[in-house]
């Protein structure tokens, strides 16, 4: 008896061994089947490739019309920015409009152009446009030429210290103009900017010995500018 047992136990082994080698035959087979159905069947294939790129063109497009969408809408600091813009724009046709040759627009042009000079470093023959430094003829010619310019009037253009000297006349320190140059007895000119009175102005000119041009304030001039050994007048150049 005990041999017989011994014998059903090893042929149902058996059977079970045998059952799960087809099984996986069976599991392994699927499996190759698959894998050849779906590298084979290209159409399978482009249909899955297709909807992919559907799909990805869909959420460009859909994040694209979200960016503009934000650029459409303002924010409120957009809206600061643009008022700022327009406002400037209306100043810049506001000054446009009343050029034209009137004195007042050619003193506050003077003003404007000489303050863009401050500063700027000292060179003899230098150019302040192009050079980024100036001497004190250049720097002169150059702030009446700018005025005239944005005013409709006419400048001769640059002339040498020693001309600039030739074509000024003396005027009487009451009836001073932006633009007015303040003479030394020594020949060196500086100009009247920023006038609001006889006693209250400031001068810009091009110091060699400070490398630099200057405005100073009218209540510095008396140490030196209105000294009576050095001051000789205020000129205006010739019409």
């Amino acid at each position: 008896m005990a041999k017989r047992k011994t014998t059903k136990k090893k042929k149902k082994a058996t059977q079970n061994s045998f059952m799960d080698t087809v099984f996986s035959l069976l599991i392994i087979g699927a499996l190759l089947y698959g894998r050849y159905y779906f590298y084979n069947n290209s159409s399978f294939f482009d249909k899955a490739v297709e909807d992919i790129k559907e799909k990805v063109k869909d959420i460009s497009e859909s994040s694209q019309d979200e960016e503009v969408e934000e650029d459409i809408i303002p924010s409120d600091e957009d809206d600061m920015n643009m008022q700022f813009e327009d406002e400037i724009s209306e100043n810049i046709s506001d000054d446009t409009e009343f050029g034209s040759g009137d004195i007042d627009t050619f003193e506050d042009q003077i003003s404007y152009y000489a303050k863009k000079y401050n500063g700027l470093r000292f060179k003899n023959g230098g150019d302040p446009d192009k050079d980024k430094a100036t001497d004190n003829s250049h720097l002169i010619c150059k702030i009446y030429q700018h005025a005239a310019e944005n005013s409709g009037m006419n400048f001769k253009g640059y002339m040498q210290m020693d001309e600039i000297r030739k074509n000024i006349h003396k005027i009487n320190s009451s009836s001073l103009r932006n633009g007015d140059l303040l003479k030394l007895k020594n020949g060196m000119l500086a100009m009247v900017i920023d006038l609001s009175s006889a006693d209250d102005f400031n001068l810009i000119y091009a110091s060699d010995s400070k490398n630099s041009v200057v405005i100073t304030k009218y209540d510095k001039l008396k140490y030196y500018w209105l000294k009576p050994d050095n001051f000789d007048g205020f000129y205006r150049f010739n019409e």
